[in-house]
């Protein structure tokens, strides 16, 4: 759903052109084309105002014990924003263009309220969701989304250097956009580390998604994994630590080396178990059923993988409600697997309990209307 006060600019039938069907190939990196003169400009002044922004944010941080932040509105914000779009991608890969583009607007319906509670993940959220895009074929999404945060952030009228931030993401070349925000997000990883310590929590956690995205989906994945193994820590776990792990876990999967990678989940759910630092970590109990299952499902051991992913949304609707948007998205991956296996009328009830959860969209009444 897009927000009404946006319809002069972008009204949902630029959305619906959005998101159709494209037949470009997916991308197994981001571009690495030099920046068209015009676009140098723009690029230089984003990142001059990203380390600005970031050095003022990391100087007033406050954590917590666990590594938290003391102030953490806005973090279930992203965290949706992040899931309706991969959602929408999983979609758009079974052709399913309604619901792709039903999710994509879940969570567009958000990125207003996103902007104003400016929490420290949002831009490393972004732009890991607009190099996504890119990298599934779909660069026009994340130029929609760019201009969608550039007109937000004008019309909430956000100010100082994250308003610029918003503004010239919005002004940012499409066929360069994609190496500009890869360098926009090491830049900023590089000024967690130096104002946090690169051991710190946030800052390992904004680097690993740095180096999943920009790093995993290329044909090269023992890079990511040499990356990786220099974040894990000597000696006695970090806080850090078991998401270092779980991140080395999906990159051993992505070489198919899938017992290992499972062998490596079930490490991190035995390290959580153990540690009381770990008390509140649900959400890497929940990533380790997601990369056994995903284990499981590799080596076609059909039963376990499906009971697994099962309890995996359980724990999910236990801790957060069955409206959660990890609900749907764990559940969309579940469908495809019934649907390879052969169990069509499963997938198909399945479905149907997706399409509720995603809801309609402002396009749909409209139609309905019409």
């Amino acid at each position: 759903m897009l927000s009404a006060d946006l319809t002069t600019t972008m009204h949902p039938q630029h959305l619906r052109g959005a998101v159709a069907h494209q037949k470009g190939t997916l991308h197994s990196t981001v571009p690495h084309s030099l920046f068209p003169p015009q676009d140098l400009l723009v690029h230089e002044k984003l990142l001059w105002n990203i380390k600005g922004y970031f050095e003022m944010s990391c100087r007033s941080m406050k954590f917590d014990n666990y590594g938290d932040l003391l102030t953490p509105y806005g973090a279930n914000l992203i965290n949706d924003f992040d899931s309706y779009c991969f959602t929408a991608t999983v979609f758009q890969g079974k052709g399913l263009l309604i619901e792709f583009r039903r999710a994509l607007s879940k969570a567009c319906a958000l990125v207003e309220e996103i902007l104003r509670a400016e929490h420290p993940r949002t831009l490393a959220c972004f732009l890991e969701v607009f190099i996504h895009f890119i990298q599934t074929g779909l660069p026009d999404i994340t130029s929609f989304l760019c201009r969608l945060i550039q007109a937000t952030s004008a019309r909430v009228n956000k100010e100082g250097l994250w308003g610029q931030i918003c503004q010239l993401l919005g002004k940012a070349n499409s066929e360069s956009s994609g190496q500009a925000m890869a360098q926009a997000w090491n830049l900023m990883t590089d000024t967690f580390d130096s104002e946090l310590g690169a051991s710190s929590r946030l800052a390992v956690s904004v680097r690993l998604d740095y180096i999943k995205r920009v790093y995993g989906a290329t044909d090269y994945p023992e890079e990511e994994e040499v990356r990786l193994r220099r974040l894990l820590p000597f000696g006695a776990p970090e806080l850090s630590t078991p998401r270092v792990m779980l991140n080395l876990a999906h990159n051993l999967s992505r070489q198919g080396l899938y017992n290992e990678a499972e062998e490596m989940a079930l490490e991190v759910q035995l390290l959580l178990g153990q540690h009381g630092i770990y008390a509140r970590r649900v959400v890497e109990k929940i990533e380790c059923l997601k990369i056994i299952s995903r284990s499981q499902f590799n080596l076609e051991n059909s039963e376990a993988a499906e009971q697994t992913i099962r309890k995996a949304i359980q724990m999910i609707v236990d801790q957060w409600g069955m409206h959660h948007s990890w609900v749907p998205e764990f559940k969309n991956v579940l469908e495809g697997w019934l649907r390879g296996w052969g169990r069509v009328a499963d997938a198909d009830i399945l479905l149907g309990e997706i399409e509720k959860l995603v809801g309609e969209d402002e396009i749909d009444k409209l139609d309905q209307s019409s």
